[in-house]
């Protein structure tokens, strides 16, 4: 089986992440998201992929988790394992209204 992984973000901390996953070489297949870089842009030798989803500060995304397109997920969401966020929808306070609240999306009972 051939292990892939996909970071979201390209900032310092993802790069802190890849250069551990580097070093375990455990993965076949290592990709980035970031909305703010061109895909097909190189970071430590992985290519950036675009994205099309909105994903806010302090958001934890279990693994298992599946977003589709153009979801966008507010500040600081949690998305359980083996929850899907379909297509073109919103979660937490990125929906149009003024919210602080955060939100909590869980799968199964």
């Amino acid at each position: 089986m051939e292990n892939k992984i996909v970071l979201l973000g390209a900032g310092g901390h993802c790069k802190s992440v890849l250069d551990a996953i580097l070093r375990a070489n455990e993965y076949q297949e290592i990709v980035i998201t970031d909305p703010d870089i061109s895909p097909g842009a190189m970071i430590m030798g992985c290519k950036v992929v675009g994205t099309d989803c909105e994903v806010g500060d302090y958001c934890h995304i279990s693994v298992g988790a599946i977003l589709c397109g153009r979801c966008r997920i507010g500040r600081g969401s949690l998305l359980g394992a083996g929850s899907t966020i379909i297509q073109d929808r919103c979660i937490g306070n990125k929906c149009g209204y003024r919210s602080k609240q955060y939100c909590t999306v869980r799968c199964g009972g």
